[in-house]
């Protein structure tokens, strides 16, 4: 079997804006440059020229890591919160043991003639609340720890990875390399 080689860097990456289908590179035995159309025959989506959309993809991944570069200075003069979240985490589980201990003990005193049923509601629903309320800020805390790993990630991984494809695509040879490349950070 004869192997193809590949020429569309953006073999894919990028997809019809209509239809949601691959796009694929199409060359012109007339002398006019490749462009790039839908695959979906029924898809009214008119063709790009190759090199303009290659350019377009570069210049959007340039955009992103400019901006994403900026933002991430500005928040590394924040206070460094992972070890706050985690603090906070770690005291609003406790808290909600301690709720649920309560609630353990109120049923105690209900059963043994402490409380009236109506004292015992009251004092029930007011832990329950609280258990919800505690369990909510459990839950915003754990999502912002998670964002900071995605912006963690990002940082060690995905801003390397986009300045070095920035830096070496016009310079590479080999479409497969430039496709490879933006696979990784797509």
């Amino acid at each position: 079997p004869v192997s193809k080689e590949l020429k569309n860097s953006l073999a894919g990456v990028l997809v019809c804006g209509k239809c949601g289908k691959p796009m694929q590179r199409r060359p012109y035995s007339n002398g006019n440059p490749p462009s790039m159309i839908c695959r979906n025959k029924n898809c009214n989506n008119i063709g790009c020229d190759y090199e303009v959309l290659e350019t377009q993809v570069l210049k959007a991944i340039k955009s992103w890591l400019d901006g994403y570069i900026l933002d991430s200075k500005v928040s590394k003069d924040k206070f460094d919160e992972t070890k706050f979240l985690n603090d906070s985490i770690s005291k609003t589980m406790l808290e909600i043991a301690k709720m649920e201990t309560r609630r353990d003990k109120l049923c105690n005193l209900l059963e043994d003639g402490t409380y009236s049923r109506e004292l015992f509601l009251t004092r029930s629903n007011h832990i329950i609340s609280e258990i919800t309320r505690l369990k909510a800020e459990l839950k915003g805390y754990q999502e912002i720890l998670k964002q900071g790993e995605k912006e963690k990630h990002t940082n060690q991984e995905l801003i390397p990875k986009a300045s070095k494809l920035i830096e070496v695509f016009n310079t590479m040879l080999s479409p497969q390399e430039k496709n490879t490349l933006l696979k990784e950070i797509v």
